[in-house]
């Protein structure tokens, strides 16, 4: 009875070391861990002059109680300041950055970039992008057309910035005593918050007056105003006294994008 009990034992032992040392080959205490980062706000507005309120960094996934360091980095990577951090036990933090260096002079589309350059763990992190949005404004490619060049066609092309990345735009326009919606759902404001569209006469007389456009977001709404001069002009091949139809034309790419020139 003794031996079979010492024979059950030892084979129980000798289970229990091969689990446990899988376990350890498996997950060794010392591993380099991916972290994962998220910044907030991950925009600059084109309007801004300085850091605000700076930024809110939050980290998981890195190694308990470890330290690390927090790199702002500018559009070429070169490092503008560093900020240590401490993750807790759970392998997580959350960090107020207010940088106090100089804020850079960027252009929009460029981009600043938070990111993990150093670690007592070795661990290393997704780098996040910031992106400097466009100044808020409205821009025609012409302030006055005349009614020959609008019946035959020539689009005046509208950039308009300051919104929301990825968010719907409507546009509408005033012409002749008409308003015609020329929205349409590929009509949401690009990375840098900006929206670029061609309108042109389509149909009927054109008449000297004016042209308003209005370009709406969620809360920003502006307008541009195109004079119209000239005698009434038909669109070839329309029908005499056809009243005016406007829509969307093909851009000329006259616009320089992104001036916050306000037109109207």
């Amino acid at each position: 009875m003794t031996t079979s009990l010492r024979i059950r034992y030892g084979a129980l032992a000798a289970t229990a070391a091969l689990i446990a040392g899988g376990l350890f080959a498996a997950v060794p205490a010392n591993a380099a861990q991916e972290g994962t980062l998220t910044v907030t706000p991950d925009v600059i507005s084109g309007d801004a002059t300085g850091w605000g309120d700076g930024f809110t960094v939050t980290g998981s996934g890195f190694t308990p109680d470890s330290t690390l360091d927090l790199d702002l980095e500018g559009p070429d990577s070169a490092s503008l300041e560093t900020f240590p951090v401490t993750v807790d036990g759970t392998g997580a933090f959350s960090a107020e950055i207010d940088p106090t260096v100089a804020f850079p002079a960027l252009l929009p589309r460029e981009t600043l970039t938070i990111a993990v350059t150093d670690s007592s763990d070795g661990d290393s992190a997704n780098p996040v992008t910031i992106t400097q949005l466009a100044p808020t404004g409205i821009r025609t490619s012409v302030s006055t057309i005349s009614t020959e060049d609008l019946a035959a066609g020539t689009p005046i092309d509208v950039n308009a910035c300051g919104y929301v990345p990825g968010e719907p735009i409507t546009t509408t326009v005033d012409y002749s005593g008409q308003t015609f919606d020329i929205s349409e759902s590929s009509h949401v404001a690009d990375e840098a918050g900006c929206i670029a569209i061609s309108i042109a006469l389509q149909a009927g007389t054109a008449v000297a007056g004016e042209i308003v456009v209005h370009v709406a977001g969620a809360t920003l709404t502006q307008d541009a105003t195109v004079t119209v001069t000239g005698s009434p002009t038909e669109v070839p091949g329309g029908d005499p006294g056809t009243p005016p139809a406007v829509g969307t034309g093909s851009a000329t790419g006259a616009v320089t994008p992104y001036l916050p020139v306000v037109s109207g």
